[in-house]
């Protein structure tokens, strides 16, 4: 099983396919439907905009914010999906172009089989992971139903806390494919996740993942096209000079263009990088991400920079409030 398209369901698609082949450099037009729906190709990743008077993309956004609602999925067997639904919860829907699959959070799957996969280019981008966020109290279950429908597998396990909010979250990856999933719960009402929830109306991705081969290049790139990240505090590159093997001028670069940097315990360097929220609630976004010598993980070591970021744009939007330090 792999990751055959995400489809995001929009206000208005010719205005969102307009400004993704404008940021996301490199993405092509393969089809269109005038009205409703168009499907864009941006290396191996394919990515399908619908807007209403589309049926899904009105029902979604009835509910929810603008984001993706469904997540498309090929194999080559799916024979197992009925009985493992039965047993496990969901919903399974037959239509015309193949099966829908809606977990008991609401997110929905479309499955595909091997002969409806789009052409896909061999060169970048290409999928690193797909971040799922879930309410409170809901992560071992929709781990459970990942494990026992789709048959993902469980990796590393993360915590955060910082002194005004947190998060714990589960990695997935899928055994055949190597497709990752981590799936992500709040763990205090002021959380980033939880403000997801809020503002998306429940569970959804939260964010896609992207590799690329030189990170600095990408995003310097996406930021002539348009695309703004999050800021970094110049106290993290003051604490993360010391630890890095990349020569002055690398270092100066990574700097200029707000790279995050971390040293997997496995061995290599992970680059990365998170985007502003693409649509007006604080929901859907983007990361990039470079992996050198076969660095594994997702950066462990930046989750807290990564969230403190996050938390400085909460507090910017009133979302989050400042705890008092104690006297």
């Amino acid at each position: 099983m792999h990751l055959h398209h995400v489809h995001f369901y929009v206000d208005n698609a010719n205005t969102w396919r307009d400004r993704f082949l404008q940021t996301l450099v490199g993405t092509t037009l393969t089809t269109q439907n005038p009205h409703t729906t168009h499907t864009l190709q941006w290396g191996s990743i394919t990515l399908r905009l619908s807007s209403p008077p589309d049926p899904i993309a009105t029902q979604f956004l009835s509910t929810h914010s603008p984001g993706i609602g469904t997540i498309g999925l090929s194999s080559t067997n799916w024979s197992a999906i009925a009985p493992r639904l039965g047993q496990h919860g969901g919903q399974l829907l037959e239509q015309p172009t193949g099966k829908i699959v809606i977990s008991p959070l609401g997110i929905r799957h479309e499955l595909l089989s091997p002969e409806q996969d789009e052409p896909q280019s061999v060169t970048s981008p290409e999928l690193d992971h797909l971040v799922l966020n879930v309410p409170a109290g809901q992560l071992e279950p929709a781990v459970c139903w990942y494990e026992n429908v789709f048959g993902f597998q469980r990796q590393q396990t993360f915590q955060i806390e910082t002194g005004q909010s947190g998060l714990r979250s589960q990695v997935l990856t899928h055994p055949v494919s190597g497709l990752t999933l981590p799936i992500n719960e709040p763990t205090s009402p002021q959380s980033q996740i939880q403000e997801f929830l809020d503002y998306h109306g429940g569970a959804g991705v939260q964010h896609l993942a992207v590799h690329v081969p030189n990170l600095v290049q990408t995003v310097r790139t996406l930021r002539q096209a348009g695309m703004t990240f999050l800021a970094v505090p110049d106290l993290y590159y003051a604490q993360a000079h010391g630890q890095t093997v990349l020569s002055c001028a690398e270092w100066q670069q990574v700097r200029s263009q707000q790279v995050l940097i971390d040293r997997p315990p496995t061995g290599g360097l992970l680059l990365q990088i998170f985007s502003q929220p693409m649509f007006a609630q604080p929901t859907f976004f983007w990361e990039f991400i470079e992996r050198r010598q076969q660095a594994q993980g997702f950066g462990e070591g930046n989750f807290h920079a990564l969230f403190r970021a996050i938390e400085q744009a909460q507090i910017k939007r009133g979302n989050l409030a400042i705890s008092p330090k104690p006297a």
